[in-house]
């Protein structure tokens, strides 16, 4: 009897040790939130309400992280690209115009379907959230098109007609 209580005291007392250098290992815990989970990070694309050729339009996105604006990012720009076109992309620098919000004024020079993508570094983390822009009818129509074939799964391409490869 007596060797098995060593034998359950000795366990136990590896069991803390283990324990405790776990512990001190793992010092770096994650903030979390009311819910016991760490933090989210909440991002806003804001895009204007209607783009038109050739005039200044401004676009901004607005981040939260854990409720808290994420101020003074690493980086922010938003990418603009015709859509299916991706190596057609230019970036235009956004900066800071309130606290975690970051904007910049866009002209788009032709009518057509655009994607257009703010990318945000901050705090060692990158959000790239990206939302359609057109400019025109026959983009509008284009667009009611890609939607109704996502909606039906397909996809963009067999939407304007093509085919998967």
């Amino acid at each position: 009897m007596m060797k098995q209580s060593w034998i359950q005291t000795a366990a136990i007392t590896v069991y803390a040790s283990i324990s405790l250098l776990v512990s001190g290992c793992t010092a770096n815990v994650p903030e979390v939130d009311e819910t016991g989970l760490p933090p989210h990070i909440a991002v806003r694309l804001n895009l204007p309400p209607q783009v038109e050729r050739g005039k200044e339009s401004l676009y901004s996105v607005e981040i939260l992280h854990g409720g808290t604006p994420v101020e003074g990012a690493e980086s922010a720009e938003f990418v603009v690209w015709p859509e299916g076109a991706p190596q057609d992309a230019f970036s235009v620098a956004a900066s800071e115009t309130s606290p975690g919000v970051y904007s910049a004024a866009i002209t788009m020079q032709e009518d057509g379907l655009y994607v257009v993508q703010s990318r945000l570094k901050a705090d060692g983390d990158q959000v790239m959230p990206a939302k359609r822009v057109v400019i025109g009818a026959d983009a509008v129509e284009r667009l009611a098109l890609l939607q109704a074939a996502q909606a039906q799964g397909g996809t963009a391409q067999e939407a304007e007609g093509g085919h998967p490869h």
